[in-house]
């Protein structure tokens, strides 16, 4: 049985589409209603703070407020007009953020499954996050414990601007028993206005036979 951990949000699918993601299952599967259901742990992520280079680079300002609170602003015609589609596709879809970004502010999601793989002794283990701008580049660290056991899988790279990413990955764990796979808090995305989106540490948990 799934036990959830931690603060944030569930979201339930069917386990067949986890299992074929992490090669449990055949490419061809389908995912039915007869498939139990497991449950994808989604937290928001926060604003922690700004890379003015990259804000610079990109059209925005890191400006500070009377009160001292900085944020990005877009200064160039390219950066406002952005802004102003990333808004207008914000209200399309009902999820309107704040777009001149705020420390500890609203600026994307991010989510962990941990499932039992039909192999011997391994965890399908899928990772992602949505944030609010065209991200430049990421540091995402999963860590996975159980059995007197911890590991840190490490993942990085450039974004080409784009708004989602998602890792899906088997591992093989020592022992069977329940393990835990969280996503570190200080994983981030780095953001085209500067923004560094920090994750809100999703975790979850499975028996891995």
């Amino acid at each position: 049985m799934k036990t959830k951990l931690g603060r944030g949000s569930a979201i339930l699918v069917a386990a067949g589409m986890v299992a074929a993601l992490c090669g449990f299952a055949p490419a061809n599967h389908t995912p039915t209603q007869t498939d139990p259901i497991i449950t994808v742990i989604e937290t928001p992520m926060v604003a922690g703070g700004f890379d003015e280079d990259v804000a610079r680079a990109n059209g925005y300002k890191i400006v500070t407020d009377a009160n001292g609170e900085q944020r990005s602003v877009p200064v160039t015609a390219a950066a406002k007009a952005a802004d102003a589609q990333i808004l207008a596709q914000q209200q399309a879809e009902g999820t309107v953020s704040p777009l001149a970004t705020v420390v500890a502010g609203d600026c994307g999601s991010s989510r962990i499954v941990i499932a039992d793989g039909a192999g011997f002794r391994d965890a399908g283990i899928s990772t992602s996050f949505t944030v609010t701008h065209p991200a430049v580049g990421y540091t995402w660290f999963v860590d996975i414990t159980g059995n007197s056991t911890s590991t840190r899988r490490t993942f990085s790279g450039g974004l080409a601007l784009r708004t989602t990413w998602q890792h899906t990955f088997a591992h093989t764990v020592p022992a069977a028993g329940t393990y835990i796979a969280s996503v570190s808090r200080t994983s981030n995305a780095v953001l085209n206005n500067g923004t560094i989106c920090f994750s809100g540490g999703p975790s979850d948990s499975d028996y891995i036979s």
